[in-house]
């Protein structure tokens, strides 16, 4: 088992995990269940509308919870869930339960990482309950598909660059190691381990460019600008939605106004969520999906400084971990829309530019 060193986590009851969220796959057997129960029960101002519905979300046909005005059916005025509150743990659906966890299978055994969009992530990273404690409970889970499994023949490093499964393992174990054993900010970790990856390619350690990064930052938070503009005018959605989108826009507006002025530092609560939430990124293996380790931190780095930069703190003063994470959890979310995963192919030569020359 796997886990980061030293990771907390327990439920806050924040409910961001129920909004402005793909709520399924869902386990025939679970639907099943809630229908046998009685839907009306735990969703009496449901009218006999559907709260179930089957789509196809790009992994398959199954079936998937209605939202009413952004958040799941059965979320209760409390912040609490309806099928919990009145048939246990068990009857909800797997994802709902697996959540904000991540599970990984690799060379060494199977890893279990929180979420970086989880609301309460912050808060519970410091006294919460170790995460080993919560991860045997969480590989018991159902699921309605397999465990995923981290095993490609080459991994990419920067474009070009790539080492063998096995040696990225022992390289992996390296970054993850720098990054605990060390109290820096982001940026300084991102160079940190920018020369460990060079250097295991036998590459020279090129003098960073702190201009790209600002230049990169900048393109990214114009892009994702024009997108939420384009989303509140063509199709906002249900008002709860289109409340969110103008808060990722103000995000968004704010860290742009602020980019000038320089990335805010992070005091120490921030600098240790940060180091958390890297090294959870590499071992959760979640660059995977950016089609590089640069690419996939240096897109890490853009979320950092657009909440660091958005936080709202005066200018020169540090961010705090609560203050990051309340910006962080929703930028996370909207850099994940499976709408923009076309934008993020697209910008991978500027996320490169931003671990590449991170300083």
């Amino acid at each position: 088992m796997l886990v980061p060193a030293g990771a907390r986590w327990d439920c806050r009851g924040c409910a961001k995990c129920c909004h402005h969220h793909v709520l399924g796959p869902v386990e025939p057997e679970i639907v099943r269940g809630i229908e046998a129960f009685g839907v009306e029960k735990l969703w009496p101002d449901g009218d006999g509308r559907p709260w179930v519905v089957q789509q196809d979300r790009d992994t398959g046909e199954g079936a998937y919870l209605e939202k009413v005005d952004g958040h799941c059916v059965f979320l209760q005025p409390d912040g609490g869930c309806a099928v919990h509150a009145a048939m246990g743990a068990a009857a909800k659906p797997g994802f709902c339960r697996e959540y904000p966890f991540t599970v990984m299978r690799e060379p060494r055994g199977v890893s279990v990482t929180v979420r970086e969009g989880c609301g309460g992530a912050a808060e519970s990273s410091l006294d919460g309950r170790l995460l080993e404690d919560h991860a045997q409970e969480v590989l018991d889970l159902p699921r309605a598909y397999p465990i995923p499994t981290f095993s490609p023949k080459h991994v990419v490093l920067v474009p070009g660059l790539g080492v063998e499964l096995d040696d990225w393992i022992v390289l992996e174990d390296a970054l993850v190691n720098d990054v605990l054993e060390h109290d820096r900010q982001p940026a300084a970790h991102m160079a940190a381990m920018r020369a460990l990856v060079l250097r295991s390619v036998r590459r020279p350690v090129t003098p960073p460019v702190p201009e790209k990064v600002t230049q990169a930052t900048e393109a990214l938070l114009h892009v994702f600008g024009l997108v939420l503009d384009d989303v509140l005018q063509n199709d906002g959605g249900s008002p709860a939605e289109q409340a969110f989108s103008r808060r990722l826009l103000g995000n968004v507006a704010r860290a742009r106004a602020m980019l000038p002025l320089g990335v805010p530092e992070l005091d120490r609560s921030g600098r240790d969520f940060a180091s958390l939430i890297i090294r959870s990124f590499l071992l959760g293996k979640r660059f995977a999906q950016d089609g590089g380790v640069a690419a996939g931190l240096g897109l890490l780095l853009h979320s950092l400084h657009t909440s660091a930069l958005a936080s709202g703190v005066m200018p020169g003063q540090p961010v705090s971990a609560e203050a990051l994470s309340v910006v962080f959890s929703d930028h996370v979310r909207l850099i994940h829309n499976r709408s923009l995963q076309p934008i993020r192919k697209k910008a991978r030569p500027a996320l490169v530019d931003m671990f590449l020359h991170a300083v």
